[in-house]
């Protein structure tokens, strides 16, 4: 390891914990009300649209998207956020927090999460490759088939989790603490050999590279089209060009931190290395938070849809403090 001055040390540190009691509630907070949102107006437009006889599914998918993104982010954010503020580890409370909470489920629905996005860019791809034959291809029972064995993939991948992590008991400080399982039978597999790659492969390398290359081919195809006046784009492949353009950098560099950036001889070692994990991670958490903004920002509709349900609720809300001062 190379040397360091004690004040840049230090003053990582100090950078570390006041960015960690920072960004994991604005994140809880934007994430929350952001993925809310969408999940509301979502889930409108699927009742409303449910006796058309042909419908995209990309509202289906949003919602999914979603949905995922509402779960995948508090478990980890919220214990960066209290173990910065009070020092409380909640993964060291109980067998449950353990072996679920820290990795399993986070990882499965991350996972899912992610290659939501990878399977958004293919439909829009299909979309803008094959207009006239979309409606074929792709189809809400369809969508429903293919997120079903992504989410089966995502548990098979990381049900071993489970079995790697356990509560030990340590003497010196009279607590329990969550660490891997020595004693596992599958915990020396998984750390020599298969760890790394399938992170490597399943989480960061695949997915990006296939986001990557769909949006290439979108491009190219919308080039042609363009330059052949071909009509008006739909605005849902703009939306997920760009929710695309925000997961390759948001997910790519806390990966290549996490599972390149660790081999190399860091100046100040591990303090260079902390700071760009806390930095990159925040980044990665993002990708779970900021759809809601590009749907604001870039669909009218979406605009329309969340516009009615805040008036909606005021009146509702202004109807019943009429009622209850009356009586």
């Amino acid at each position: 390891m190379n040397s360091c001055f004690p004040e840049f040390e230090n003053g990582v540190k100090i950078f570390n914990k006041l960015y960690t009691s920072i960004y994991p509630i604005t994140f809880l907070i934007l994430g929350f009300f952001g993925n809310v949102l969408i999940i509301i107006v979502m889930s409108k437009r699927i009742f409303k649209n449910r006796h058309l006889p042909t419908k995209d599914p990309i509202n289906l998918l949003y919602l999914v998207l979603a949905i995922g993104d509402f779960l995948a982010f508090p478990g980890q954010t919220i214990q960066i956020w209290i173990q910065s503020v009070w020092g409380i580890n909640i993964y060291d409370l109980s067998v449950f927090s353990c072996r679920v909470l820290k990795k399993s489920l986070s990882y499965i629905i991350g996972d899912f999460s992610l290659w939501m996005v990878v399977f958004i860019s293919f439909d829009r791809f299909l979309r803008v490759w094959w207009p006239t034959k979309f409606r074929d291809l792709i189809n809400s029972k369809k969508v429903l088939i293919v997120l079903t064995i992504l989410f089966v993939l995502a548990l098979l991948k990381n049900v071993q989790f489970y079995y790697q992590t356990n509560l030990f008991f340590d003497p010196l400080t009279n607590t329990t603490k969550c660490l891997d399982d020595p004693n596992s039978p599958i915990y020396e597999f998984y750390r020599n050999h298969y760890d790394y790659m399938m992170s490597l492969i399943f989480v960061s390398g695949t997915p990006s590279i296939l986001v990557l290359i769909l949006n290439i081919l979108m491009l190219i195809k919308l080039k042609i089209r363009r330059s052949l006046s071909a009509g008006k784009l739909n605005n849902s492949v703009r939306v997920v060009m760009v929710i695309s353009v925000a997961f390759l950098l948001t997910l790519t560099p806390f990966f290549i931190i996490i599972n390149v950036g660790s081999e190399f001889n860091w100046y100040c070692g591990k303090s260079v290395y902390s700071l760009l994990v806390t930095i990159t991670l925040a980044n990665f958490y993002m990708n779970h938070v900021i759809n809601f903004i590009f749907y604001l920002v870039m669909s009218k509709n979406f605009r329309k849809d969340s516009l009615e349900i805040f008036k909606f609720n005021f009146r509702k809300l202004r109807g019943n403090n009429s009622v209850s001062t009356t009586d």
